[in-house]
């Protein structure tokens, strides 16, 4: 008698937990945003009988619970770290590689086809035409390489991940003019130096130089050195993008920022109708160190289009459509104008051909990682 009661007592407390945090789950307040995943989380589902018929309630279901789930970071953490001990490498797309770096795999899986092949037409479309308006010298494109295409040595063995290369043989080959600036090569030059983020991501602003450096020198201009810009260390624990998405850390990152003596700078935030939404006088938002996403200390994040005035006086324009990469690369760049303006078509939904390109501007540059390039669903606004 006595061994059938300890027998049912592992089987009773298991089932007290699961009864416990299924209540818990059901009644405590559902949460807009993980802050810990850097993510928006799903709300309850909409019940209509068609959609319980086709099966979409039911899927819908199943990831609002997923979302919701009492102490969810501590869950998904504890399971990667379990992962990790019994030698796993891969862990929902992201590598455990060396020198501490988690960094993220993409294979050909993760991209639709159709939209690549509309996403590389797009582009080059506007390429050309804007090169036969401003010059082969006047418009470039970067592409930025993903940190497993550049740090090779710290993959797992037998890591494998999407052609990037084919994807710059593609763009090159559409491109009637020397436009393409491939920093792959420059980047892996620096490999052994701190130029992507360990837990993120995107690249640092060390990299973000370096990749400038080869823009500049491609434009004909003299990029400045390192020793011209003051650097300064804002943070030293700093958990990006594929941290959150494993909840899995291992040693934070540090971010850097470098900026250029005697050159002062106003920033016009979202302007809609000649207004801005909010106006500044530095290309970093130091408030936004005290987020979890600290990467958008760098020109306060993502936004549709962004005004910069600085005190350089040459004539020169520059309009910038970018991703989030351009943010560490472009306290750089701006040194060089006047006057820019950058615009992200993820969000800035009038097109990139309503700022008058031809009329406004002396020069074009257009920045992506190349990963987040093949992913993009707005491409098209560059020629609208």
């Amino acid at each position: 008698m006595k061994k059938k009661i300890l027998q049912t007592i592992p089987v009773v407390l298991f089932l007290t937990l699961i009864f416990t945090l299924a209540v818990w789950s059901h009644f405590k307040p559902d949460e807009a945003i993980s802050e810990l995943e850097n993510r928006t989380l799903a709300d309850m589902p909409e019940f209509t009988w068609a959609s319980l018929m086709d099966g979409s309630f039911g899927s819908a279901y199943e990831t609002y619970l997923s979302d919701q789930f009492v102490m969810r970071g501590m869950w998904i953490s504890l399971k990667s770290s379990v992962e990790a001990a019994l030698g796993k490498q891969d862990i929902k797309d992201v590598y455990l590689a060396d020198n501490d770096y988690l960094i993220r795999r993409y294979t050909d899986a993760d991209f639709d086809a159709e939209t690549v092949d509309k996403n590389i037409t797009e582009l080059c479309k506007f390429v050309n035409n804007t090169t036969l308006e401003l010059g082969e010298d006047h418009v470039k494109v970067v592409m930025i390489p993903t940190a497993a295409a550049v740090l090779t040595d710290y993959l797992p063995a037998h890591a494998t991940q999407f052609d990037e290369a084919a994807v710059i043989a593609r763009l090159k080959d559409g491109m009637a003019f020397d436009n393409l600036i491939d920093t792959t090569d420059t980047l892996k030059a620096h490999s052994g130096e701190y130029i992507y983020f360990k837990n993120d991501h995107h690249w640092t602003a060390l990299g973000a130089y370096y990749g400038y450096a080869q823009w500049a020198d491609s434009c004909g201009i003299t990029p400045m050195a390192l020793s011209d810009f003051q650097k300064e260390t804002v943070t030293e624990d700093f958990y990006g993008t594929n941290q959150s998405r494993i909840v899995y850390g291992r040693s934070p990152d540090s971010i850097d920022i470098y900026q250029a003596e005697g050159i002062t700078y106003r920033l016009s935030y979202d302007r809609m109708l000649d207004q801005a939404k909010t106006v500044s006088d530095t290309l970093y938002a130091r408030a936004n160190l005290e987020k979890k996403d600290q990467y958008t200390v760098f020109l306060d994040g993502n936004h549709a289009i962004v005004d910069i005035e600085t005190s350089v006086k040459n004539g020169k324009s520059l309009l910038v459509v970018k991703d989030s990469y351009a943010h560490a690369m472009l306290p750089f760049i701006v040194n060089h104008f006047e006057h820019v303006t950058v615009v992200d078509t993820r969000y800035y939904n009038l097109g990139v051909q309503s700022l008058g390109i031809e009329e406004n501007y002396t020069d074009v540059l257009v920045i992506h990682n190349t990963a987040k390039f093949m992913l993009d669903a707005t491409a098209f606004m560059l020629n609208v």
